[in-house]
Formats: structure tokens, sequence, C-alpha cells
């Protein structure tokens, strides 16, 4: 299972998928205008055990580097990615955060706290959600 709602990641263990990635800098304008990663650029996806914006304590950490423009970067996670930590008999939540070339956060923090990633055991098919 793999699904993203509200900006909360739900992931079973072991599973794989992608994050799509749109930043809006224009809402005002139809269509609405959106930032345009450039070349080079390194796109970090963390995944923190510790609630808390400073928390250095990671379970997951992918870079990936850019090689064209583009307003919709992908993050792919592997099955190998998401074997986070031991095996777990019940859902397990952790924090991310998304960062561009290292020094800014654009996806992790806002009004309405943390973003959540939820991982859970290896085999739940996701009829509890």
């Amino acid at each position: 299972m793999f699904k993203i709602s509200d900006k909360t990641i739900h992931i079973t263990r072991g599973d794989e998928g992608t994050i799509s990635i749109k930043v809006p800098i224009d809402r005002t304008t139809t269509p609405i205008t959106y930032y345009e990663f450039q070349p080079d650029d390194v796109i970090t996806f963390t995944v923190k055990r510790k609630n808390g914006f400073n928390s250095e304590e990671y379970a997951l950490r992918k870079e990936v580097v850019l090689t064209e423009a583009t307003t919709n970067p992908l993050v792919s996670l592997t099955s190998e990615d998401t074997l986070i930590g031991p095996l777990i008999n019940k859902p397990v939540t952790y924090w991310y955060e998304l960062a561009l070339n290292d020094d800014q956060s654009f996806v992790c923090y806002d009004e309405d706290g943390a973003k959540e990633f939820i991982l859970y055991p290896d085999g739940f098919d996701g009829s509890d959600i």
C-alpha cells in the first residue's frame, strides 16, 4: 500500500511508491504558477524518527539530483528504502520533510504541524484506513 492524503504518507513496510512534488508560487493565476526546479537541484526526502524541526535522528534519507528543469520532480521510494527498522506489528508514525539543496524545507511544517509518514506492518491490507 502506498497513498498520500492531506500530505500524510501511508506506506506498508517493504512497499514502493513515488512522491510527486509541485510547489505553487502563485495561486492567483490561471493556471496556477508552480516553482520550476532547475538541473542540479538536489531534493532531499528525510523521514525522521522524532517529531521536531531540529531532529537529526532519521530513519530514511534519500537524495534526488535533477537532470532537467521541471515543475513536477519525483522522489521514488524502493522496497529497500521502506524496510525501515525492525519488523513491526502495528503502524508506526514518523515525520518527514522535503528540502531543496539542503537549505530550504518546502514540505514539512506549516500551521497544521509536522507531516506524518505512517509505516504499516508487512502484509497490512489497509482496510482499516
